[in-house]
């Protein structure tokens, strides 16, 4: 302690009593910044600690709702698989049936110059008799 009390100017010392101990002023104001400093960096800091706590829980939320659209993505993907094979088996159906119809159209067709030549044959045959 005296080699304390000997490296501070003399006339900032003063002993007033055993509870009172007397600092340089310019010692004093370097404190109070600090104390004031470290006092708003602690409050920055809960700032800070809030912050990052409220932004976990929001990116929690986020990685749900993506969890929650990925497997609606997946459900979406396999209802476009099976409506594409109704389609496809849709699209067999009316090709085979359109199929049916050309072939019914060339019967018909068939049928008409058959049915054309059997009338002109009987005219034939009624104007010859």
């Amino acid at each position: 302690m005296v080699c304390l009390m000997l490296t501070l100017p003399v006339s900032s010392q003063k002993l007033l009593s055993d509870t009172n101990v007397v600092v340089p002023v310019s010692a004093l104001k370097k404190a109070l910044e600090v104390k004031i400093e470290r006092d708003y960096l602690q409050k920055q800091l809960i700032v800070c600690r809030d912050t990052i706590k409220s932004q976990n829980k929001i990116i929690k939320y986020q990685d749900s709702t993506i969890k929650v659209s990925d497997i609606q993505i997946t459900l979406y993907k396999k209802n476009e698989t099976r409506q594409d094979s109704i389609v496809n088996s849709y699209k067999g159906v009316i090709k085979e049936k359109e199929n049916q119809v050309s072939d019914l159209q060339t019967k018909l067709n068939k049928s008409y110059i058959l049915t054309g030549l059997v009338t002109a044959v009987s005219i034939f045959l009624i104007v010859l008799l």
